[in-house]
């Protein structure tokens, strides 16, 4: 997974009320026999600070959706789609692997991702990843790429005895690797390394033959890194050429690259609206993030324009950004885009 994927991507996160859903008696785990119960489970999470970063991110979406619907901002269904599956190419068979480290489904991912991409245009704007690009395009070309795979042996007199069977026919190069290479990492494949980009590893001896090779060629024996001493033979399997980047390609990662940079200020915008919106906070337990959105009022006053200002000849009542509430409210039509 690229390195750049998304460090500023806000995670949606839904807590059903187990009585709301009908699932108030299921089991959320059992011990031993012994059920612990999803009224259970809500109620120890309400007491945590977990719950209250939860609110605060749902109140946070809803901010988010009002904004863009105010100043008619969308993401049409098919940008969060063309970038995900630009996500899932660059990702290739570690997608899945990394879904799961993060605790989401495709669909929770997609739903943050069409998320971020409304922040990004409402805080960033196209015009700014453009220049950005225009700046700093060739950070975004591609370098040339190949397939490979080896076999790592002891010392210079097993590789050449291994190669002059390649040369000779003899033997099918995979069926030698999985026999004969002491590398662990690759063995098992046949020798089949993960693909590489020419001048990443940091050995030019290996990036000079690797990228002279003809597909299917077979090396001299090469100088390996580890073990100590040890010889490689590599063959190449596939040859992707350098691409030069155009801004309509490469438009994802550079509003990732952008988004990491001015994070801060994106922060800055959300908190922002925080302070100038109405937002009212029901259970007790959740006081503490009332008292830090009420602080958030005082230090960060919304910004008054010339048609909302009051007339001078009668000074308006302020009305309070923020209420606490003591009895439950009715429920409120859900914001949009949540589920």
């Amino acid at each position: 997974m690229k390195k750049w994927m998304l460090p500023a991507l806000i995670s949606i996160a839904l807590i059903l009320v187990a009585a709301a859903t009908g699932c108030a008696k299921k089991a959320v785990a059992k011990v031993n026999g012994q059920v612990i119960s999803q009224d259970q489970f809500y109620a120890e999470l309400e007491k945590g600070r977990y719950s209250r970063m939860l609110l605060d991110r749902l109140i946070t979406q809803a901010l988010i959706e009002q904004e863009a619907q105010r100043r008619k901002i969308t993401v049409p269904g098919a940008e969060v789609q063309a970038s995900l599956e630009d996500m899932k190419k660059n990702a290739g068979d570690q997608w899945k692997m990394w879904l799961d480290s993060q605790g989401k489904t495709e669909q929770d991912f997609k739903n943050d991702l069409r998320l971020n991409l409304l922040v990004a245009k409402l805080f960033i704007g196209e015009a700014a990843l453009k220049q950005f690009f225009q700046e700093n395009a060739a950070m975004f070309d591609r370098r040339a790429q190949v397939r490979y795979r080896r076999i790592v042996l002891p010392n210079k007199q097993e590789a050449e005895a291994v190669r002059a069977q390649l040369i000779a026919g003899k033997a099918d190069f995979a069926t030698l690797a999985k026999g004969k290479s002491i590398d662990p990492f690759s063995k098992d494949k046949g020798g089949e390394m993960p693909p590489l980009y020419q001048g990443y590893m940091g050995n030019k001896e290996v990036d000079d033959v690797l990228f002279k090779l003809k597909p299917n060629e077979i090396s001299e024996p090469v100088t390996a890194i580890y073990p100590k001493n040890a010889y490689q033979i590599l063959q190449v399997l596939q040859q992707t050429p350098p691409v030069k980047a155009t801004y309509e390609k490469s438009r994802n990662e550079v509003l990732q690259v952008v988004f990491s940079r001015r994070s801060g200020e994106v922060t800055q915008k959300i908190t922002d609206l925080k302070a100038k919106g109405q937002i009212d906070i029901y259970p007790p337990q959740y006081k503490p993030l009332l008292k830090e959105y009420q602080n958030i009022r005082e230090t960060r006053p919304p910004v008054i324009t010339p048609s909302q200002a009051p007339q001078t000849e009668k000074q308006a009542e302020p009305k309070p950004a923020i209420q606490e509430k003591q009895a439950e409210p009715k429920p409120a039509a859900p914001a949009p885009g949540a589920k």
